[in-house]
């Protein structure tokens, strides 16, 4: 898990994150964005939900700021 953390790190390091796309923001989905929003490294870049509020609350609750 460490190596995995320290290539993870690496990467956000240079600037070249693994980007995350999410479908569905339900109860898992949500979690999931601020989970991944929290980890060096990965970069939440898309959501697909059919419910725009709750693809904004995803968002919220991850701390990422609205114009993303």
């Amino acid at each position: 898990m460490e190596l995995l953390y320290q290539k993870l790190k690496s990467l956000q390091e240079k600037k070249q994150p693994i980007k995350v796309g999410l479908v569905g923001c339900g109860q898992m989905g949500s979690g999931m964005v601020s989970l991944v929003s929290q980890m060096p490294g990965l970069e939440v870049v898309a959501i697909a939900e059919l419910d725009l509020e709750r693809a904004k609350g995803a968002y919220e609750t991850a701390g990422i700021p609205e114009e993303n």
